[in-house]
């Protein structure tokens, strides 16, 4: 997804000649180590809230 919107953003750039927004490889790698991070986040968030809520009666 994150490959998708910079392509788009590179293409933008050229179609209408704006250099408002450019193409960053950067922000591939950033967004690629964010959502690698946040998946591992809500794997050891599930697991820790299933341990705490194991003996509990709802």
């Amino acid at each position: 997804m994150s490959l998708c919107i910079e392509v788009l953003q590179l293409i933008s750039m050229i179609m209408t000649n704006n250099s408002g927004r450019c193409f960053d490889i950067d922000d591939i790698i950033a967004n690629t180590i964010g959502g690698i991070v946040g998946f591992y986040f809500c794997i050891i968030s599930k697991r820790l809230l299933m341990l705490i809520f194991k003996g509990v009666d709802l």
